[in-house]
């Protein structure tokens, strides 16, 4: 994500195309398509991945942090799937024991109530637990384990995929090391949400593609995540790239190529590199922002991006960062505007997902 999360209070739309059911499997291995139960207050969740025709796109989801008002209602309109929401551990559980779910309840229940796929991303260590006292601190075991398991067990009706973490490759969401958040975060977590519910998925590790600008290159994060096993904890790769323009974006997921010869790896080099390629993978950040590139641009690289995300064939879900711009920060990434009121990017996006 592009902003630090215990600044605000928003939340996560997350779109995917052949996902009315999904029970991901490592390469190599058949699929399964089990189905989970459901209660009044839940939406039916079994993923199943389908392979992409070029007349198809795959479903789209929006980033919305927590938010839980009209925009929600509106992004169900422009024909997106999923939601996917933060669950900030550190505004949620300020001092040991110490919980309130009201903001989180309330952007689950209006997710839910507009039959939305959710996708919750578990992260932000509170200063209590965290090894520097920030949020992107290594967190006491214990204390993570127990968090994890209190948020499955209250979501895990409603929750179809839970992310572990976000951006860990960066210092400013995560101090520690890759084997840290194998070990510490991603293990014991996968674990639990597997053991309260074996038809919940776990995703990650929601990288950052930023190439050097990241503290962990993210080939060598992959690398290790492999190497320790880490893969045979996730049921879906989870990733983000952002591009200036449609071609930049191509290139982040393609690589740099001169003639046939990729120069400059992008996301399918660094999976195949890592022995990961193969796996289901959610792209799950991407976006352009319209005070960058104007509002026109904007949304005629989102639509651009998310025809050709579609017809890669291996890229099985995306989402759009994000839901609406945030009056306070200067970067305007939303397919609406701060008041809600509608940029192109949602007439485009509309006509695409619900023609």
């Amino acid at each position: 994500m592009k902003r630090f999360w215990f600044l605000l209070l928003p939340i996560t739309l997350i779109s995917c195309k052949a996902f009315d059911t999904l029970k991901p499997q490592k390469s190599g291995k058949k699929q399964e398509e089990p189905t989970t139960s459901s209660t009044t207050t839940t939406v039916t969740t079994t993923l199943t991945i389908t392979t992409t025709t070029q007349a198809s796109i795959i479903e789209i989801g929006v980033n919305a942090h927590i938010h839980s008002g009209d925009g929600i209602r509106l992004m169900r309109e422009m024909g997106a799937k999923w939601i996917r929401f933060d669950i900030p551990w550190a505004m949620i559980e300020t001092s040991d024991d110490n919980l309130n779910w009201t903001f989180m309840d309330a952007a689950i229940k209006e997710a839910i109530d507009k039959e939305f796929k959710i996708m919750a991303s578990i992260s932000m260590t509170p200063s209590w637990a965290s090894s520097n006292g920030d949020p992107n601190g290594v967190p006491n075991l214990r204390a993570w384990e127990d968090f994890v398991k209190r948020a499955v067990s209250r979501y895990q009706d409603s929750v179809s995929l839970w992310g572990i973490w976000n951006e860990p490759n960066l210092e400013r969401f995560w101090v520690g090391s890759t084997n840290d958040y194998i070990e510490i975060l991603l293990k014991p977590a996968s674990r639990i949400i597997h053991q309260l519910d074996p038809n919940n998925l776990v995703g990650g590790p929601e990288l950052a593609f930023l190439g050097s600008s990241a503290r962990i290159d993210p080939l060598d994060f992959l690398k290790e995540l492999k190497s320790s096993d880490g893969d045979d904890h996730l049921d879906v790769l989870t990733q983000h790239a952002y591009g200036s323009d449609h071609n930049k974006f191509i290139e982040k997921m393609e690589g740099v190529k001169l003639g046939d010869v990729v120069v400059k790896d992008g996301i399918q080099q660094i999976l195949e590199k890592s022995g990961l390629f193969g796996m289901p993978f959610f792209l799950t950040e991407y976006g352009y922002r319209s005070n960058e590139v104007g509002n026109g641009k904007q949304a005629q690289y989102l639509e651009e991006s998310t025809q050709y995300l579609s017809n890669l064939g291996w890229v099985n879900m995306a989402v759009i960062y994000e839901l609406h711009d945030d009056p306070n920060i200067p970067e305007k990434w939303g397919i609406l505007k701060d008041d809600l009121k509608t940029k192109p990017a949602f007439q485009r996006l509309k006509k695409l997902l619900s023609p």
